[in-house]
């Protein structure tokens, strides 16, 4: 009977569904590939998921609007479906030959019997709700004088077209190499770290990352690490190597700034 009385409850409640479904980010994951591969907007993926800013991290659940198949995104992050409604999220669950319903309550104006069902019966996306809300809770401590200790440390290592290791670094294996030793993990290219960020409208501060055309190729072909004092640390044409930014800003595109800390 009670069984019962959760499906009739269920069926009243439910209407309208709108399909989504909750990404749980990899190791390799940023927000523009999980942008890419779902064919959503950055923009809209924040606002969905109440993000700040694009740090994603490994583990974070997102939710990915639009999306029905159930499916396992390239080995890296996993994607789950479920059917969002208007203040009910279901979730059904198989095991042992036998369905577990549960319903937990997602938006505030619940009746009261809506309300003690999700007291009584939480889920994962109850989970999923208290991950985010750590998430977004934590603050990222960032010190330049790490990051420039790192950066004395990679000077004079020689340039290397794809290089992503000590061994060898092109300008965007660099930046990768040195925000990842900072806890955030940027995209492969210099265009695609372009994407990430919050863009810097006023004075340059240590930690920003520099875009410009280098190759006059009419789009982002270059990006360094602003240190101060006017100098950038990049992986120029031979090594790892500090230069004033005046000769940069003088003969190339310069693109803008991005802020990550």
């Amino acid at each position: 009977m009670r069984r019962l009385a959760l499906a009739t409850f269920l069926s009243m409640a439910i209407v309208t569904p709108v399909s989504a479904a909750s990404y749980t980010v990899g190791k390799d994951d940023t927000l523009y590939k999980v942008s890419k591969r779902f064919g959503v907007s950055i923009e809209e993926l924040k606002k969905v998921n109440k993000l700040t800013s694009d740090i994603i991290k490994v583990g974070q659940v997102l939710t990915i609007p639009g999306t029905e198949k159930q499916t396992t995104g390239n080995g890296k992050g996993s994607l789950s479906s479920r059917n969002e409604t208007s203040g009910i999220l279901t979730d059904y669950v198989a095991a042992n030959s036998t369905k577990r319903s549960s319903v937990v309550a997602t938006r505030g104006q619940q009746s009261s019997n809506t309300a003690k069902v999700a007291r009584q019966t939480p889920t994962l996306a109850l989970n999923q709700e208290r991950e985010e809300k750590t998430s977004r809770s934590e603050s990222r401590t960032y010190e330049p004088s790490q990051m420039n200790a790192l950066i004395n440390q990679l000077l004079g290592i020689p340039y290397k077209w794809g290089g992503t290791t000590p061994e060898g670094f092109d300008c965007s294996g660099f930046t990768a190499y040195v925000f990842k030793s900072m806890g955030v993990d940027l995209p492969r290219t210099s265009e695609e770290q372009f994407e990430v960020g919050q863009a810097v409208e006023d004075e340059l501060k240590p930690g920003d990352l520099l875009f410009f055309d280098s190759e006059k190729k009419g789009y982002i072909t270059h990006v360094g690490i602003y240190i101060g004092d006017n100098k950038m640390a990049h992986a120029a044409s031979k090594s790892v190597r500090i230069d004033t930014l005046d000769w940069y800003f003088k003969n190339y595109q310069y693109y803008g700034a991005k802020r990550l800390f």
